[in-house]
């Protein structure tokens, strides 16, 4: 799916972010609820603390080495 800034697919509990600049809240509770693994790609510069909010399975994020704020 695409919105605004960022392009994403959650399959089989791992979503994966495809985002230029920051990256804020996205997901609806139900999804977040189901996600297990987190990997957000090159370009990423910022994200929100309120990405991980709500992800009560999550237990491996990746992330990007263009990373530079968690805000």
């Amino acid at each position: 799916m695409k919105q605004n800034n960022v392009t994403w697919k959650l399959e089989d509990g791992v979503l994966t972010v495809a985002v230029e600049g920051g990256l804020c809240s996205f997901l609806s509770q139900e999804d977040k609820a189901r996600v297990r693994k987190i990997v957000i790609s090159e370009g990423c510069t910022r994200i929100g603390r309120q990405v991980f909010m709500g992800c009560s399975e999550l237990t491996e994020v990746s992330l990007p080495r263009s990373l530079r704020i968690l805000a």
